[in-house]
């Protein structure tokens, strides 16, 4: 599922279309692994995050270029009572940075408008 924002955006996708091609491909191959997963949270591809952005998950992409490997991060959450992962947006990780910088406090505060004051919109994430 992807989260729209309560003007309307949805991040995700936004930040999906800014990817070179590469990342493009490599994105849809694990959403495609996610769907016939049945328990994400046993899965390598997903990693839970923690602190002040706990209740945010990370999928962890690993694209490999010629002379080096960059750590690409879709991120959302979980809506347990629906049972679905919910796509907010993506980064790349680059030690202790972000590009851009900010996505997870972002997506944190996205996280509470949804749950705790139900603001914004859950809509299928189209491949």
């Amino acid at each position: 599922m992807d989260y729209h924002t309560p003007a309307g955006i949805n991040l995700i996708n936004e930040w999906y279309e800014s990817q070179a091609e590469k990342i493009q491909a490599e994105f849809d191959f694990v959403i495609q692994e996610i769907l016939g997963t049945v328990d994400l949270t046993d899965s390598e591809l997903f990693k839970p995050m923690i602190r002040q952005h706990s209740g945010l998950w990370e999928i962890v992409l690993e694209v490999h270029e010629a002379r080096r490997k960059r750590q690409i991060r879709p991120i959302g959450f979980w809506d347990y009572g629906e049972r679905d992962f919910i796509l907010v947006d993506g980064c790349e990780k680059a030690g202790r940075f972000t590009i851009p910088p900010g996505v997870f406090d972002n997506a944190s505060n996205l996280l509470g408008l949804f749950f705790h004051e139900g603001r914004g919109t859950v809509n299928e994430h189209h491949i």
